[in-house]
């Protein structure tokens, strides 16, 4: 009995060790994806003038107007520096927020179309120009 707690003991031991080796390295190599694309393309002397990432999930939780206008709610509150419209067009149910700086232009999109499949989807499209290495 002593035998098999004493093993387990050191099975335990040698796994938190693993554990906490590898949690450490990743502390030390935080470098996001978007950290190393830029500094990848710093090394190969590429001038990055633009820069465009678009976005986009489906919102399941949204599936008549009244949870169109909750889940647009939802999303003024997270995202109160953005400037916010939300309209119809015909079929289609549009939360739009806006956000503009000097280097950056953000938007995202809300949209539930009310059709046969009625779905809703959330979008994220920024978009930067005169972009230096500012990350």
């Amino acid at each position: 009995m002593f035998k098999k707690i004493s093993v387990f003991l050191a099975i335990f031991i040698t796994g938190l060790f693993v554990y906490h080796g590898s949690y450490v390295s990743n502390a030390q190599n935080n470098e996001t994806t978007i950290e190393k694309i830029v500094h990848t393309l710093n090394k190969q002397h590429v001038s990055l003038t633009e820069v465009s990432l678009y976005a986009r999930e489906e919102v399941k939780a949204v599936t008549d107007q009244k949870t169109f206008y909750s889940q647009a709610k939802s999303i003024k509150s997270n995202f109160r520096g953005f400037k916010w419209e939300v309209k119809r067009e015909r079929d289609l149910w549009k939360a739009i927020g806006t956000r503009k700086s000097e280097d950056v232009n953000e938007v995202i999109l809300l949209t539930y179309a009310i059709d046969e499949h009625s779905n809703a989807y959330i979008s994220y499209h920024v978009t930067g120009q005169g972009l230096k290495e500012k990350i």
